[in-house]
């Protein structure tokens, strides 16, 4: 893809938990325009289906516990 082919990088994952119907979606993009100069940028997302409670624990579960807590971020580096 050539030059920006190199200075761009794209990460996904989903993390999906059966007992709860819940999943966790995280994705980012890194961009290198300059030598030793980084732009990132990206999202965590998680939600549910169901009510959200472990069968065994009774108590909310981490995905149940924290689905309003969306994540947007982004950062700058420069190594010298």
């Amino acid at each position: 893809p050539g030059e920006w082919g190199k200075r761009v990088a794209l990460q996904s994952a989903l993390t999906f938990d059966p007992v709860i119907d819940g999943s966790i979606f995280s994705a980012s993009v890194g961009v290198t325009p300059f030598d030793h100069f980084k732009v990132l940028a990206g999202t965590d997302i998680l939600g549910v289906s169901s009510a959200g409670t472990a069968p065994s624990v009774g108590q909310p579960d981490f995905i149940s516990r924290y689905k309003a807590n969306d994540r947007v971020y982004g950062g700058l580096s420069y190594v010298f």
